[in-house]
């Protein structure tokens, strides 16, 4: 029962930032007498335990428990398992830097998920094959991948996918020092998080209001998104990946040296720590960020 309901409230979990819940629930429902059986149920279990590690930042224990997860999908022939698995391993494995092995995983994901149809899983891997592009610094590759991953999100009206996927798309252009749309785009990030009460899309969305800050030289914003941003990660527990961390804490340390110590300390004191302060707070910004950057969209 214990294996079911860590699965069944996985995602929920995740978008509300109980990741240490769950990761306890499913941790312990892999130690409950019996559940070493090699089952389809095992399976989903060392799925949603790889997973909740994963988001935990736990890459080591990620990638050991995604590992057994899809071996065991690979034993019982249970090619849907093994598509949803490989992608989540391959984030994990990209935690380790082992990249190559991850783009495997991820073309893998993204095979079956056109063969089978699965219009969220292959949005995920189109997307993770497009935060390699990005680690590797190919942002016109990157925002190519994204795009997909959008088109594919919304083409299955998964509105969270489409809302990660959009946050990369931002991301990218960023890192390329594209401006435009991203205003709008982060808007629209934020009334999804809203629609579905997403505090994982508030606290993506404070990490890339601190890029675009950065962008347009608002220091004091940068350090007050950056905080906003690590305030809701020691809440929920939701660390950020290699590829954001890279985006972010350059940016943050480019703030404290413009401003010092001192006037940084105070703009990073002033940020909201709640999600629905920082979903206000950053509307408010982004509306006055437009005027800095150009008007169409992203």
């Amino acid at each position: 029962r214990d294996r079911r309901l860590a699965y069944a409230l996985g995602a929920y979990w995740t978008d509300r930032g109980m990741v240490g819940l769950a990761q306890s629930l499913s941790e312990r429902s892999l130690a409950r007498p019996g559940s070493d059986a090699p089952t389809v149920h095992r399976c989903a279990g060392l799925f949603t335990a790889g997973q909740d590690a994963y988001f935990a930042g736990d890459s080591v224990t990620a990638d050991r428990r995604l590992a057994e997860a899809l071996a065991l999908a690979d034993q019982l022939g249970d090619e849907r398992w093994a598509m949803r698995i490989a992608g989540a391993h391959g984030a994990a494995l990209v935690g380790l830097g082992r990249v190559e092995e991850a783009q495997r995983q991820f073309e893998r994901a993204l095979t079956l998920a056109r063969r089978f149809g699965d219009g969220q899983v292959a949005a995920s891997a189109a997307g993770l094959l497009g935060t390699l592009l990005r680690l590797s610094g190919d942002f016109d590759g990157a925002e190519a991948r994204y795009r997909e991953a959008l088109d594919l999100a919304k083409l299955a009206g998964e509105d969270d996918d489409a809302a990660i996927a959009l946050l990369n798309v931002t991301i990218v252009r960023l890192l390329a020092h594209r401006t435009t749309g991203a205003s709008e785009s982060l808007t629209e990030v934020l009334r999804i998080a809203e629609a579905i009460d997403s505090v994982l899309l508030v606290q993506y969305a404070a990490d890339a209001a601190a890029g675009l800050a950065a962008e347009i030289r608002d220091w004091p914003a940068v350090a007050c998104w950056g905080a906003t941003a690590q305030a809701l990660i020691q809440s929920t527990g939701l660390q950020r990946d290699a590829a954001d961390e890279a985006f972010v804490a350059p940016r943050i340390e480019e703030a404290r040296r413009q401003l010092g110590p001192d006037a940084f300390g105070l703009a990073a004191g002033a940020a909201p720590s709640t999600q629905v302060e920082a979903r206000a707070a950053l509307r408010d910004w982004l509306r006055t960020a437009q005027s800095a950057v150009a008007q169409s969209p992203i």
